[in-house]
């Protein structure tokens, strides 16, 4: 049995290795890891495939698991099965344990653990450490469980099988082998999967013979020759050998149950299992326990003719047991012989073999004893209350987290609870404060209303005084510039008359410039005086500049105009927009030096149009730069060439500009000019739009 067992787990791990790599493997390790797996199936354990195992181990220097883990369950097979040397199988059984201790995250994994786990067992089991077998069973039945694989839960119920068989426990092995019969029907049809069935069938019935029912053991044999019968076919024919020894493995099963009942034709059965068995390679140790169970049964018969036959049997068993070492056989062929030299008649013989059965007998008696001994329920049972006991030690433990997590939650809810019933109560108390700071603001704004109304009216008042009065003195202001023109004219002969009637004329165009300025001042706090359309700004700054070229002249000043490549659209008031490049082109002729050049830039910037003045005048100081820009502003300077200024045109550039929605600033340093920079929004030219649409688009 433990030599099936054995094959039948490599067998099974070879399967693994095979259905996670596939048949085309990646690497020519795999390949052959494939083909050993293929000769242990057929073959068994055998010198020529684990020295291709070692090979293989001592030519690469790194192994995947799969690989590494079915060459320690092979090597534990073979030391324990073929070399019968139990201290190196425990180093492999050992080493497969060091292999999967790290493994637990699938159900993989933990088919493997339980393999792991068994194989320690059997080798264990096999030294006579029967308690730590024991464990080790239990662990391996744990991770079985865990896997979700039937077939590796059938492990552990073969290992209850073979265990309680051996204690001579044969009801109990029976079910442990039925239940092994079932669980492993849960996988597929391999070669492993039918060799391990027949075979849990077999040891099933062998367990019902020895527990004196017959009828049993021979229903089971049945059933495991049919369920050959039925599947053989499925395999190649390299499995040949071993499912012929399997047929020869159940006929003999069934050939002792029917001497068992006395029924005669159990010794032809026997007969035909030995012929199938007793061939080379074949199960020759279940042979040669079959012919002595044929030779007890010629002994037994009063039959002379039998006893001869009996005799022969006996000398083929002392032949066999020269190549095979069975205990058992050599037990029973002692108390054989004793019987078959009573029943000749030779005494002296007979007692000879007697003493030598009683020997061996209680040599094995003794060997058992801790076996026997042993209470595989009890200690089974003991495994499982101290499992239970760590998973309700696990659970309590669980419990305790998680009762003070319960506890810290109360704890936070009732924090928040009264921080919630805190900040009710606040916020009814800000609640009425706000209402209180919402009816006074309502109040104030109700104020601020009627006070940004009279505002209002008194700017409009301002504004209308301010065009009455620039209107009422320009007509005088007129008049006197005319009459003074017309005088000078007259009297151009006079000198000193002309200077004073000049330094008049001047004065009176100054103060006409002023009105002039205090008027548009007045002006552009109302929109409805800006008339919108889509203009280019290109042609627009053109125009200006142009204008002023001869005003430029004067001082001998050139002003280079820099456009854009294409054209330049934007939405406002075309004259507005003038006015403004009008007043910064007229400040950089005014505040530059005579031979100096002004630059004009109009510059795209995506969805922005920029134009940019930029001068080589005297600059503007530092502390007075932010003040440029005020209504009525301090920071006056005359020109470079005495001219006049009233502080108001670049405070109507920014008023103009941001009705345009637009940005107006400067960059100065005193001594080496000026650049005046004014951004409006970029317009898709729409020209059939309306004026009250340009100005709801604007707005």
């Amino acid at each position: 049995m433990a030599t099936k067992l054995f094959l039948v787990i490599v067998v099974v791990v070879g399967s693994m290795l095979a259905g996670c790599q596939g048949r085309v493997t990646t690497s020519p390790e795999q390949n052959v890891f494939y083909n050993i797996t293929h000769q242990a199936e057929t073959f068994g354990f055998t010198e020529e495939t684990f020295n291709q195992l070692q090979a293989i181990f001592s030519q690469h220097t790194s192994h995947d698991f799969k690989s590494t883990f079915y060459y320690y369950n092979y090597g534990c097979g073979y030391y324990h099965t073929k070399k019968l040397d139990e201290q190196t199988a425990l180093k492999y059984a050992d080493s497969m344990l060091l292999l999967v201790q790290d493994k637990a995250n699938t159900k993989t994994d933990q088919a493997e653990i339980a393999i792991a786990n068994l194989s320690e067992g059997d080798i264990l089991f096999a030294l006579k450490r029967y308690n730590e077998a024991w464990d080790y069973y239990y662990n391996g039945k744990l991770a079985a469980e865990k896997s979700g694989d039937q077939y590796t839960l059938s492990e552990y119920s073969y290992r209850l099988g073979m265990a309680t068989y051996k204690k001579e426990q044969y009801d109990a092995a029976a079910r442990y082998f039925v239940d092994a019969f079932e669980q492993a029907g849960h996988r597929n049809n391999s070669f492993s999967d039918f060799y391990r069935r027949q075979e849990v069938l077999d040891n099933a019935a062998l367990s019902y013979l020895h527990s004196g029912k017959a009828d049993s053991a021979i229903w089971y044999c049945n059933k495991g020759l049919r369920y050959i019968a039925d599947n053989e076919g499925k395999h190649t024919a390299d499995k040949k050998e071993l499912i012929q020894a399997a047929y020869g493995v159940l006929y003999g099963t069934m050939g002792r149950a029917y001497l068992q009942l006395h029924d005669t034709t159990g010794a032809g059965v026997l007969q035909q299992s030995i012929a199938i068995n007793g061939l080379p390679g074949r199960e020759n140790g279940d042979a040669l326990q079959l012919q002595a169970c044929l030779a007890q049964y010629y002994l037994d018969t009063t039959f002379s003719l039998q006893l001869p036959r009996g005799h022969k049997m006996l000398m083929a068993i002392q032949r066999g047991l020269d190549t095979l070492h069975s205990a058992d056989v050599a037990i029973r062929w002692n108390e054989l012989m004793s019987r078959y030299y009573a029943l000749q008649g030779n005494k002296a013989e007979a007692y000879t073999y007697l003493t030598r059965y009683n020997t061996l007998h209680d040599e094995q008696i003794a060997a058992n004893k801790a076996l026997a001994e042993t209470n595989i329920n009890s200690r089974l049972k003991m495994m499982q209350d101290r499992y239970e006991m760590s998973l309700l030690k696990a659970n309590n433990q669980l419990k305790t987290i998680y009762l003070q997590i319960a506890i810290l939650l109360c704890v936070l809810t009732g924090a928040i609870l009264f921080l919630i019933v805190r900040n009710w109560k606040k916020e009814k108390e800000n609640s009425h404060t706000l209402a209180a700071l919402n009816k006074q603001i309502q109040q104030q704004t109700m104020q601020l209303e009627v006070t940004v109304k009279q505002l209002d009216q008194q700017i409009k008042a301002k504004d209308y005084i301010l065009r009455v009065i620039a209107h009422d003195l320009r007509n005088p202001i007129s008049a006197i510039s005319t009459l003074t023109r017309i005088v000078s004219e007259e009297y151009e002969n006079e000198e000193d008359n002309k200077e004073f009637l000049e330094m008049a004329q001047s004065a009176c165009k100054d103060s006409l410039a002023m009105i002039d300025s205090i008027m548009q001042l007045s002006q552009q706090n109302q929109p409805d005086t800006l008339k919108w359309c889509v203009f280019d700004i290109n042609k627009s700054v053109l125009d200006c500049v142009e204008l002023l070229r001869c005003k430029a002249e004067e001082k001998r000043q050139e002003i280079v105009l820099h456009t854009a490549k294409t054209p330049q659209y934007t939405l406002g008031d075309a004259d507005k927009i003038n006015r403004v490049v009008n007043n910064l082109v007229m400040n950089a002729i005014k505040f530059s030096f005579p031979n100096s050049t002004i630059d004009v830039y109009i510059k795209d910037k995506k969805d922005k149009v920029e134009i940019e003045v930029r001068d080589q005048g005297i600059g503007i100081p530092a502390d007075m730069q932010a003040k440029v820009f005020d209504v009525f502003t301090e920071a006056k300077r005359k020109g470079t060439s005495k001219e006049a200024t009233f502080g108001l045109g670049l405070s109507i550039c920014k008023q103009l500009v941001e009705a345009h929605d637009g940005k107006i600033w400067l960059e100065s340093k005193e001594g080496l000019g000026s650049a005046f920079y004014v951004q409006l929004h970029k317009h898709s030219l729409s020209p059939s739009q309306s004026e009250p649409e340009l100005k709801a688009e604007a707005v």
